[in-house]
């Protein structure tokens, strides 16, 4: 097969930085593009060992896998293999497999993550980044081309303001090379009907089309729940002031998730005061939160009073401490979560740029279920803890709306 590749695709393809990122329009040679410098690490580096990653195991069997034999016309074995003759080797992983043992302990030459934008942080990147210390001697011909000996790229589509926007375009590291192209930049090799139905869709799905061929990263991306998080992550922790009102919202756990605790001093609307930990004995958990209480001119607590959350505030109320219960239901976590959301769309609160907060917040989203109904969560993996402690103390915010219309402020934000 012979291709002629698109100027910017030969710029991600021999970019000399080590990080280069292609996020483009539908139909630019994206996974193509991928595939090509992933081949060059492979063929032109003996004995190198590379991954080729994607979130969704149906996705890696159904598409990548596909593609990279089409372009390369090498199929991989039962394992999701390619060994090539020079003692190289590809591997074809997804998400479930990156935490496991096998893939902690395996050095890299390259790594390759397709549809990077599915992934909801940058930890899977990283965590990649962090293998990227094979032995390697590369050949006369892999060195004529001035490539970094080891490199770790991705493609994918746009998706609002998230972590390969803030890697890659907001002051990206000198490491890091964005190529961008919409999808006409590739029209003299789509079909004539395929280019006319791109027409069409511009005015039914005038975002879609924004997003997928225009490649434009200021679309709303459908299932976010928290827009303008950065905009309120200012300040730092602060110490107990005498006279201040502080309220503390806790989301209590003890093994998988973590125990959090918000502190919220409720006339700034501003978090001064964050733990989170996990893995504590109950007795130990519940005396910190006494004393923390009284710490912070004895505040208030909103505890998530569901399951294992009800005889703690039980044991808190008989104690004799302000502690208010939050029973969790899908119509009341809607409630609290929106709350919320209008708090941080308006900017009525701060919180320091926690890292754990402001991940939660990025990642939280919302999906249909098969009954119609909406639901909350954290995307797979990842946990919501600090989001709902937050949520919790922004509950007893002074003026904050007890009730929200909720049938037009989510439907709203993705407008």
């Amino acid at each position: 097969m012979e291709i002629k590749l698109k100027n910017y695709q030969d710029n991600f393809v021999f970019n000399p930085a080590q990080y280069p990122a292609m996020v483009s329009g539908w139909a630019t040679g994206k996974t193509m593009s991928g595939i090509f410098r992933a081949m060059i690490y492979s063929e032109l580096i003996p004995y190198n060992l590379g991954i080729i990653f994607r979130k969704e195991y149906t996705d890696l069997r159904d598409s990548t896998l596909k593609d990279f034999q089409q372009y390369t016309g090498r199929k991989a074995n039962s394992h999701r293999d390619v060994d090539l003759d020079n003692g190289s080797s590809i591997m074809f992983r997804h998400l479930q497999e990156l935490n496991k043992a096998n893939l902690q302990n395996i050095n890299l030459g390259w790594f390759f993550i397709e549809q990077a934008e599915e992934l909801p942080t940058d930890e899977e990147f990283f965590l990649l980044w962090g293998r990227l210390r094979r032995k390697i001697e590369p050949s006369l011909e892999f060195i004529k081309y001035k490539l970094p000996i080891r490199s770790g790229f991705i493609t994918g589509n746009v998706k609002g303001d998230n972590w390969i926007r803030h890697l890659w375009k907001y002051n990206p590291e000198k490491d890091f090379k964005l190529i961008e192209a919409k999808t006409f930049d590739n029209a003299d090799n789509l079909p004539i009907d395929y280019l006319e139905n791109l027409e069409k869709l511009k005015s039914l799905k005038p975002d879609i089309y924004k997003r997928f061929v225009l490649n434009d990263w200021d679309v709303l991306v459908e299932g976010r729940i928290f827009r303008k998080v950065d905009e309120c992550a200012i300040g730092q922790l602060e110490e107990p002031q005498l006279g201040r009102l502080y309220g503390i919202g806790t989301d209590v756990a003890k093994y998988r998730d973590f125990w959090v605790d918000v502190i919220m001093d409720l006339t700034r609307k501003k978090v001064v005061g964050f733990e989170r930990s996990n893995k504590l004995d109950w007795a130990y958990q519940k005396q910190k939160l006494i004393l923390k209480s009284q710490k912070w001119n004895n505040a208030r607590i909103t505890i998530d009073s569901t399951g294992v959350g009800d005889p703690i505030y039980e044991d808190l109320n008989r104690m004799g401490l302000k502690v208010e219960p939050y029973h969790f239901s899908s119509a009341t976590k809607k409630l609290l979560i929106e709350n919320l959301a209008l708090l941080i769309e308006q900017q009525q609160i701060t919180y320091p740029p926690i890292p754990e907060l402001i991940d939660e917040l990025k990642c939280f989203e919302s999906e249909m279920t098969s009954a119609g109904n909406e639901r909350f969560n954290a995307p797979t993996g990842k946990h919501d803890d600090c989001v709902i402690a937050l949520a919790l103390a922004c509950w007893g915010l002074m003026d904050s709306p007890a009730l929200i219309s909720s049938e037009n402020f989510l439907t709203g934000l993705r407008r």
